[in-house]
């Protein structure tokens, strides 16, 4: 029984030579994706993206420094985008 973390491996395995560029919205599949990547490949140096749909104004905020704490947790660089 393979482990998740060998299948995320195993699924990404051929793009290994690159960084990754992670869109995280704060929500749990998006840190626990960031921090699997992170953990499976720590010597890149990958980039946490938020994209503010503007849709949930009186969250973005805290989701953003949630997204950017974690990148530097991860040692990851950090970007904000917005749709306007």
């Amino acid at each position: 029984n393979m482990s998740f973390e060998k299948k995320i491996k195993k699924t990404l395995e051929t793009t290994t030579d690159q960084n990754f560029i992670i869109a995280c919205s704060a929500g749990p599949d998006s840190v626990f994706l960031a921090t699997m990547i992170q953990k499976i490949w720590p010597e890149k140096k990958h980039l946490l993206v938020y994209f503010d749909h503007q849709l949930r104004p009186n969250e973005t905020k805290k989701e953003i420094d949630l997204v950017k704490k974690l990148a530097e947790k991860l040692n990851m660089n950090f970007h904000y985008e917005h749709l306007f």
